[in-house]
Formats: structure tokens, sequence, C-alpha cells
């Protein structure tokens, strides 16, 4: 599976759309806990 550089499929489109989702996900998840033990 040689594949040049800057070629992106459907599939790597689809991971780095997920990877992208779950890394904001995990900081809105980060923001809502720190918010909640600085008011508790």
């Amino acid at each position: 599976m040689a594949m040049t550089a800057l070629t992106l499929t459907t599939e790597q489109l689809w991971l780095l759309g997920g990877v992208a989702l779950a890394l904001v996900a995990a900081g809105v998840v980060a923001l809502a806990a720190g918010r909640g033990r600085g008011r508790g």
C-alpha cells in the first residue's frame, strides 16, 4: 500500500473527522469537569 503524500482517501477523511470529534468532545468534557469542580 504505497501511498504518496498529500493524498487523502475517503477513509482517511473519516478517520481525521473522527479524531477531530474525539478531541473536541474530550475538550468539552474537560471544560465541563473543570467548571463543575470549581463551583462545587
